[in-house]
């Protein structure tokens, strides 16, 4: 969390958000309608192979840092001004949402402490 803080303070003391690259690329994502498929991303990258499409990355939920007078004005942690902090460790980008991700969260203290410190 410290280069978190770092970033904030080299940033200017903008939003800094944890990221992590996403699981399943949004060029390759698909929304459902009707029974049918559409591409999520108009002009999405359906003909290029994975390998060649830009690295994505999500909010992980793990690192949230925002001035209070970003939030006054806002009203919100997001803006377009956010600075990512790179999150990659196995351990770094575990997202607690449901009870099963709790269990997960847990199982991974147990067996492997080091990767959550």
């Amino acid at each position: 969390m410290l280069k978190g803080i770092e970033a904030f303070r080299t940033s200017e003391f903008r939003p800094v958000i944890g990221v992590s690259r996403a699981l399943s690329h949004p060029m390759w994502c698909f929304s459902l309608q009707a029974e049918a498929m559409r591409p999520f991303v108009d002009g999405g990258g359906l003909q290029s192979r994975s390998q060649d499409l830009p690295p994505a990355y999500v909010i992980n939920g793990g690192f949230y840092l925002v001035a209070p007078e970003h939030l006054r004005k806002h009203r919100s942690l997001y803006s377009v001004d956010m600075a990512p902090l790179v999150m990659d460790g196995p351990g770094e980008n575990i997202d607690i949402d449901t009870e099963w991700d709790w269990r997960l969260a847990e199982a991974m203290v147990m067996v492997a402490p080091e990767l959550v410190s």
